[in-house]
């Protein structure tokens, strides 16, 4: 549900209008030009931020350099059946997204004071214009729904190529930043008075007990409870912000389109109006995009949010081809970048239809990122995937498509045995791999012959 905004006597681009030259000269210092700054960001970090975006080109190297490392090309030796390659040998497509986003900040000097009643860390995130954005984290929240969180909005904020809108997202990430896109993690469920004290609301809910992170128990057991709302309130952010559903974006067009949409669907009984509700197009392409991702059916629903009367991707295909039209132009069909699972999971999580509720949703990954320390096995889908290993001995079967393995670790120290059919990791403990066509080390790249 979006967040109400309150008016704003100052925007707060003027806080941020210094950086732009402090990415220009290193001899600018930025000076805080407003008394209602919500964040008043580091301008070094935000200038390493911004030269990290635009070393990017498209490529998998955007996704091993995010990660911390690019594989050198030094030749190692390897037993038969391994051969050494290059990193754009690797043929899995990945696609640039338009934002660099820093960890989770705890440096509550950069927050208004007026703020830090409520909130003790952020994420910032900075597009190629160099003007910031953020995630603010209420005190309570877990690091685990915050790196959810922030996955989510760079997901959207990913390229699509060869889609009408998507295809280039350089200037939605800009016009969020422009104009001040403020996302508000918050302890408890939705409308909980307390989580808001002193009215504090500069930008767009989302709440924690609303925020399932892949691998735990909500996620696991789709608890309705604890329904995924991340998705939805995340691209609210991005539609009024960025699009332009409620601010001067980048994408009016497209903003169109979906009303369009949303009054054509009307009349066909798919979708009901609110009367005197301003914010329909938001609420209906939500729900088509909740319900192309597998949410609404994983949790067991017999009706969408917010009036869309469509539960799953096959629907939306066969009965709204506006829907489907919509999601296409800006969204791609798997989510393509990688969600990391919760540091505390241990057992199997399939990224492919299986008899648990949760597949219906995790079908849809295209990658994933394995956290903490604890064991765990992976079944990848029909998709080329990418797997981030941890610390622990696991078991990874990438089924069908070409996949990869990735380490954040150098090859040395490791031994790589071809063992019935598959490929164990042998190091501080031992990684067994299946239907795995590369492995990615910090320092190397093998094919699995």
């Amino acid at each position: 549900m979006l967040s109400t905004f309150a008016p704003k006597q100052m925007s707060l681009s003027a806080v941020f209008l210094s950086l732009a030259l402090v990415l220009l000269s290193s001899t600018v210092t930025a000076q805080d030009k407003s008394s209602r700054y919500v964040v008043k960001p580091d301008p070094a970090v935000v200038k390493a931020l911004h030269d990290e975006l635009m070393k990017r080109n498209g490529t998998l190297q955007d996704l091993l350099q995010f990660s911390g490392g690019a594989p050198s090309h030094e030749e190692k030796n390897f037993p038969a059946g391994v051969s050494h390659v290059q990193l754009e040998d690797i043929p899995i497509a990945y696609s640039k997204t338009r934002v660099a986003s820093s960890g989770i900040i705890e440096n509550t000097a950069h927050i208004n004071p007026r703020y830090q009643e409520n909130y003790d860390r952020y994420i910032m995130f900075v597009p190629e214009n160099g003007i910031p954005f953020y995630l603010f984290i209420q005190k309570g929240v877990s690091e685990a729904r915050s790196i959810r969180s922030r996955e989510i909005l760079e997901f959207f904020l990913t390229d699509v190529p060869g889609s009408q809108y998507g295809a280039d997202k350089t200037e939605v990430a800009n016009k969020m930043g422009e104009n001040d896109a403020v996302i508000l993690l918050l302890t408890g469920a939705h409308r909980d008075a307390e989580n808001l004290r002193n009215d504090q609301k500069p930008g767009q809910e989302l709440y924690e007990a609303e925020t399932p992170v892949p691998g735990d128990d909500w996620y696991q057991m789709q608890v309705r409870e604890h329904r995924d709302a991340g998705f939805e309130e995340i691209l609210h952010n991005v539609q009024d912000m960025g699009i332009g559903a409620t601010s001067a974006g980048a994408l009016e067009q497209y903003e169109d389109e979906i009303v369009a949409a949303v009054e054509a669907n009307a009349e066909k009984g798919l979708l009901t109006l609110r009367p005197g509700f301003d914010s329909n197009s938001q609420e209906y392409f939500a729900g088509i995009v909740d319900c192309y991702s597998g949410l609404l059916d994983a949790v067991g629903r017999e009706r969408s949010f917010g009036g869309y009367r469509l539960l799953t991707r096959e629907k939306v295909i066969e009965e709204d081809p506006l829907g489907h039209e919509i999601i296409t132009r800006f969204l791609p069909e798997y989510i393509s970048v990688p969600f990391s699972l919760d540091p505390q999971f241990s057992g199997t999580f399939k990224m492919h239809t299986s008899e648990e509720k949760y597949t219906r949703r995790s079908k849809y990954l295209s990658h994933l990122r394995i956290t903490g320390t604890i064991d765990v096995n992976v079944e990848g889908n029909d998709q080329d995937n990418i797997i981030f290993q941890n610390s622990g001995d696991n078991k990874i079967d990438g089924g069908p498509g070409i996949d990869a393995v990735v380490y954040g670790k150098p090859c040395e120290g490791s031994s790589i045995v071809m063992r019935d059919g598959s490929v164990e990791i042998r190091g501080d403990g031992t990684d067994r791999l299946s239907n795995i066509e590369y492995i990615v080390f910090e320092d190397v790249v093998v094919k699995i012959d």
